[in-house]
């Protein structure tokens, strides 16, 4: 199972550097079982809702990239709901100061680790950070972080 956190997942709806290489890669494992969090909905929505606040995506725009979201959200991916036990597990990554982990990063990497995800993609470097030093198989996939 391979996990996708929004970092991930927001260049397949809109256009960035790292679109392409994500898309490719996704392709060639077509035959994975793909999950993310539910947590991961209400990222994308805020990042959505964000480039509009910003005037860098016009509503209408960002309601079409929703509705894709949500139907390949329906269509490919297996949604993880995280448990109470989750979020004691994020808590305790997050009271582990050297990770640096923000809140809802930490929620990402625990709902992964207790729900045994072979391995958990993301481009956020820190994110990554974090989860080598949390025991956590985790990598940018194709994308070179600088």
């Amino acid at each position: 199972m391979l996990y996708l956190d929004t970092s991930f997942l927001v260049p397949l709806f809109r256009s960035e550097p790292s679109s392409d290489a994500i898309e490719a890669f996704l392709r060639r494992r077509r035959n994975s079982l793909l999950c993310t969090s539910a947590w991961a909905l209400v990222e994308f929505s805020s990042f959505l809702s964000r480039e509009v606040r910003m005037g860098f995506l016009a509503r209408d725009d960002a309601r079409l990239i929703a509705d894709q979201f949500d139907q390949v959200m329906d269509e490919s991916f297996e949604l993880i709901v995280p448990s109470a036990s989750d979020y004691q597990i994020a808590q305790v990554f997050v009271r582990n100061f050297s990770t640096q982990l923000r809140a809802g990063d930490a929620l990402h990497l625990a709902t992964a680790q207790s729900n045994s995800v072979g391995h958990f993609y993301s481009l956020d470097k820190a994110l990554l950070k974090a989860a080598k030093q949390l025991g956590v198989t985790a990598s940018s996939g194709p994308v070179v972080l600088d």
